[in-house]
């Protein structure tokens, strides 16, 4: 079953959530709602391998180089293991099997793509978001790099580094603040 429409729908802002909020609910789009008022076992253990990969993923950015590989590994790892759990929901011979929250965890990453690929092709002048999968984000450049009058790869490449770390980095951050 595939939940484009419903992705759509709330990509437009279609639905009003404001009452989401006030009853402190979540909605995923394969349209279930689910309280947050507690937090499972799972979902505790969840979130602190996130938490831990988190912030080893910010010692990686500052650490010296003899470590450097290491931790990557064990950040990797983590990801794995997160990704693993997340995936276990869809396994019938597991104790909390939930076909609804593996769907909607799924729907959930496919409606964060889109909304990623779509604030990127609508908030910066000359990209467009073409893919996007659960580690990154792939644009086109073309039409700002048709607009630099560089002369040479080496000065498009460093303008677009440039571009990337000044335009690119600052939208991707605000729209997951959104």
């Amino acid at each position: 079953q595939t939940y484009e429409k419903n992705i759509d729908a709330i990509l437009n802002n279609e639905y009003d959530f404001s009452l989401l909020k006030k009853y402190n609910y979540c909605y995923t789009p394969n349209g279930y709602f689910w309280k947050k008022d507690k937090q499972t076992i799972f979902s505790e253990l969840m979130e602190s391998i996130y938490d831990e990969r988190v912030s080893v993923q910010k010692k990686l950015k500052t650490c010296k180089e003899e470590v450097k590989h290491s931790l990557d590994i064990y950040q990797h790892a983590l990801k794995i293991l997160l990704n693993s759990g997340y995936g276990v929901f869809t396994n019938e011979y597991f104790r909390y099997y939930d076909k609804r929250i593996a769907e909607g965890i799924t729907v959930t990453g496919q409606c964060v793509i889109k909304y990623i690929n779509d604030a990127l092709s609508k908030k910066i002048k000359g990209v467009k978001g073409i893919y996007g999968d659960t580690d990154s984000t792939f644009v086109s450049c073309a039409e700002y790099v048709k607009s630099l009058n560089c002369v040479s790869e080496n000065e498009i490449i460093n303008r677009l580094i440039e571009f990337s770390d000044s335009k690119i980095g600052k939208v991707l951050n605000k729209s997951f603040e959104e």
